[in-house]
Order: C-alpha cells, then structure tokens, then sequence
C-alpha cells in the first residue's frame, strides 16, 4: 500500500500487510469504480465481487473485505466486463451507511438497495421496486436502467439514467422526483458524482476568469450564484 504524506512531501510504502481475500481470485481495483470514504476508512469497489477498505491514516493498516449481497457475486471477469457492471452497480454513503444499489439486467429491471449492517460484515436488504412498472411503454430492453449515484442525503433515493435521462427515484414510494437529460459520449457514473457542498458556497465571492477580466470591481459584489448564471448565459451555441 502506497499512500502520501503531506508532512513529508513523498510517498510511503506500507508492505507485509495481511490480505483478506481468499487465495485463487484476483481483485479488480480500477477505476470501473470510484474510490468511497466511509468510516475513516477508503473502499476499493471490485462491482463483481465486493469492497476492500484500509485506514490510510494507520502506520498498520488492518485490510478489510465485504463480499458483495448473496446473490450479486460473479465469477471473475475482465476489466472491461467489470466496467459494465458499474454501469448498474454502484456503493455509496448516505445517511452515514455505506449502501449497495444494483439493477438487475432482465425484465423487469429490479431495483435493489442494501445497506451495510453496524458490524460492517453483512449486507441488509432496504429497498426493492420493480422498473418495469414504472414505465410500461418505455423499451428498456433497448435503454436498459443504469445506477448514476447513489443519494449522499437520502437512503431512500436512488439517481438513474435511461437512455439519455438522468432521474432520481423515491424508492419507498416509487415516485419519480426529478428528471433532466445528460450529455453524449459518457457513461453516466464517468459525468456524475454526488458530493454535499458546504452551506458557505452559494454566496462565497468565487470570480471566474472571464468575468474577472472584463470587470473586476463587479466581481467584489457578485456570489458563485450569480457568477454561474452569468456565464451559463454568455456560452454560445
């Protein structure tokens, strides 16, 4: 395990750690997956298998390993195919839990979400809804349902894409919260991460560069707000 200490300006190597994964299998830590921050510890997410995690502050690392819900594990796969699965899996804090969301890929498209339970070894099943339901004239065979983000607020909200759609789904109800279309080219968990911003933001005097150069006392007296909106409105089409 390499990690980098500020105090120091340069990498640390930590060796000899005690690994917990069961000899035989590789683990795929790449980035078909974000890094998660939970509990003082980082978790590297293999989408085929489960998540590793170590305290990176600890001068001893004790690793860690929570196998994926029964059920979800697969047999090894390449990292291509890994890539796929986390298109419609994906592991994220809400609500100070680490939970797992999956959509199966066959009718009718469910959606699970798990959280993980106090001891951090098993997993606990929270939610199921079933797509289909949800839009019944849609082809989802063609625009099948992905997992975009898991909430950071609510455990009971999940963001998806269909097709080109991002959409955010009230999983206790089923209702549809909020719907918006994305850009091409990009698989929706590469364009979207969740994140909690500190209240301070929207009103912090942030110039952009285009604003700054052409009126700088007007920059004192403008929030990131207004600054955004301004040049959301000076892009040209």
């Amino acid at each position: 395990m390499r990690r980098f200490l500020s105090q120091t300006g340069k990498w640390d190597k930590l060796v000899a750690l005690q690994s917990p994964l069961p000899r035989g299998r590789w683990m795929g830590m790449d980035t078909a997956h974000e890094l998660v921050a939970f509990a003082g510890r980082l978790w590297w997410v293999d989408a085929s298998w489960g998540a590793l995690s170590a305290d990176p502050f600890s001068d001893r690392p004790e690793l860690h390993f929570v196998e994926l819900p029964k059920g979800s594990v697969t047999e090894p796969v390449e990292k291509e195919r890994r890539r796929e699965l986390g298109t419609y899996r994906r592991m994220g804090v809400s609500e100070g839990r680490l939970h797992y969301a999956e959509v199966s890929q066959e009718e009718p498209f469910v959606l699970s979400s798990f959280a993980l339970d106090e001891d951090g070894t098993s997993w606990m099943l929270k939610h199921r809804v079933a797509l289909r339901r949800l839009w019944p004239n849609e082809d989802l065979c063609k625009n099948m349902p992905g997992i975009a983000a898991v909430d950071p607020l609510s455990a009971n909200v999940t963001h998806l894409t269909i097709g080109k759609q991002a959409l955010s789904i009230d999983m206790d109800n089923g209702n549809l919260l909020g719907c918006t279309l994305m850009g091409e080219g990009a698989r929706p968990s590469d364009m979207l991460r969740p994140c909690l911003l500190p209240p301070w933001l929207e009103s912090s005097r942030i110039p952009c560069a285009g604003t700054l150069s052409r009126n700088k006392a007007d920059v004192k007296n403008k929030s990131l707000s207004d600054i955004l909106v301004h040049v959301d409105r000076d892009k040209k089409i």
